[in-house]
């Protein structure tokens, strides 16, 4: 949204622990207001 103050970043992890431990050791933290929405691996990946 115009005038919003947002950021949108994808993280490869593990787990979900290694992503809480990771968005929980941001230092505004306390403050921030976070969505997760899990993604599937591409049919064609090769990883």
């Amino acid at each position: 949204m115009v005038g919003e103050y947002a950021n949108y970043s994808m993280f490869d992890v593990e787990s979900n622990e290694a992503l809480h431990t990771l968005l929980s050791g941001l230092p505004l933290f306390p403050y921030m207001k976070i969505a997760v929405t899990p993604l599937a691996p591409h049919p064609s990946s090769i990883r």
